[in-house]
Order: structure tokens, then sequence, then C-alpha cells
């Protein structure tokens, strides 16, 4: 077992989540399941259906806080959880803990601009090492390679923002992307000094993520007591991309 429990995974979430949303970390367990979503279950993995129901479980207790009566989270398009009208969320898990981070929506007179501030991506990893077979796959470039430096868990850092960067982006893009299709990228501060630099803290870190759609992420991540990151779109790096009316985020994965 871990020496951390829910609350340290927790606060640890909380240190870098957004204050309009809510957020929590459970231990994964059997953890019940409402009647509705039994169709998830229907032949799974054991251990795949304990982490999901967790998930949900988790996901419907921060859900009471927004006023939201526990129902149904079924999947939608690419397995992406769907939020009752007027949410926006998250849920992913590791093989010990669940996460989750929920939030009403913005419903600016911009549509565009509220579709985009609606996006939130969450990711959680064991706080080891990621394995060196698949280094090369998941650091894509210099900057890459350069933040993680020889440390092998900044390395799991930088696999974990990319995760939380294609969960924010799936509602709005619906692109199952690879990781060369997420790049950090390094910029300098006004002292001229790189940031990430090239070896980062504990936490919390701020990175700088762009997709191969254009769109831009700032991604907050801890490295302990777990690897979790959260991504959100990067509005002050300018307008979203146009063309790209979607409704209102109704799915996170």
């Amino acid at each position: 077992m871990p020496d951390h429990d829910d609350d340290d995974v927790a606060r640890a979430l909380r240190s870098i989540t957004p204050l309009r949303f809510f957020c929590g970390a459970r231990r994964i367990g059997e953890a019940p399941i409402h009647p509705g979503e039994k169709s998830l279950y229907d032949g799974v993995d054991p251990k795949v259906r304990r982490a999901t129901s967790t998930g949900r479980m988790l996901a419907r207790e921060l859900l009471r806080n927004l006023g939201i009566t526990p129902a149904p989270i079924l999947r939608g398009e690419g397995g992406a959880p769907i939020w009752p009208a007027g949410i926006a969320g998250s849920i992913a898990h590791d093989d010990e803990f669940a996460v989750c981070v929920v939030g009403t929506a913005d419903s600016g007179a911009d549509e565009e601009w509220a579709t985009h501030a609606n996006l939130i991506g969450v990711d959680v990893e064991p706080a080891h090492g990621l394995p060196a077979e698949i280094l090369a796959t998941v650091l894509v470039n210099a900057d890459e390679r350069a933040t993680a430096g020889d440390d092998l868990v900044n390395a799991r850092a930088i696999f974990c923002a990319k995760e939380a960067v294609y969960k924010m982006s799936y509602p709005l893009e619906r692109k199952f992307y690879e990781f060369r299709d997420i790049a950090l990228v390094r910029r300098r501060n006004a002292g001229g000094r790189y940031f990430p630099p090239s070896v980062m803290v504990a936490g919390p870190n701020r990175l700088h993520f762009h997709t191969s759609t254009g769109l831009e992420a700032w991604v907050t991540l801890v490295r302990t007591p777990r690897v979790i990151a959260v991504a959100t779109w990067a509005r002050e790096l300018g307008r979203p991309p146009r063309g790209r009316r979607n409704s209102p985020t109704r799915e996170a994965l």
C-alpha cells in the first residue's frame, strides 16, 4: 500500500485545480454501482470495474456540492463521461487512486470563448519513473527532453501532462492524439530564463503545451504524493482557433 491516503492525494490535486472546480481523490476499492450504470460493467475486468465505479462514485459526491442529484454517469463518444447539462469535468485513475474535477460550466456571451474556458482534463500516475522503453515515444522534442533531464519521474510527469491535455481537448476536438501531437513548449520569462526549468520540483509546476491542431494548454502538475496533472485552455495566449463553435463542453475523459 502507498504511504499516503485519500486526503494527501486530494490536497495535492486541490493545489493545482482552478478554484471554480470541486475536486477529490479516492483509493480504488469496491464502490457501489449506480443502477443506471450497470451496462458500463458488462464483461469488464474486475480491476477496471473497481476503478471505474470508484471514479464515478467520487464524481457523484462532488456533484452534490453543485446541487446535482446523484444520477448515472454514462459514456459518450470516445469513452468520455456524459456530464449533466451545465457541468464540466474530468475523471482519471491509476492502479491505486481515482481522481475527479467538476464545476459549473462558464456560459459567457461569446460561445467560442465559453466552450474553450470549460475545457479541463485531469490525469494521475504513480510517482515512479517512466519505463525507459517508451521514453522516445513520449518525449518527442528537445524541450521535453531538456525538461525531463535524466529524471524518469520528470518523464512520467510529462506523460501525465499529455494525458491531461488529451482529456481536456477531446470534447472539443474529438481527436485521438498520439504523444507526438501534444508538444511541450519551453518559454522564456522576463529575466530570460526558461520555464519550465530543466529540473522540475515536487510541485506545483506549470507547463505550456501546444497540440497539432493549434490548441494551447496550461498544465499544472505535482510529482508527489502521486504525479497529478490538470490541463486547462491557455486563454491568455490568444483567441481560440476559428471555426470551432461546438456546443458548451459537456464531457471530459
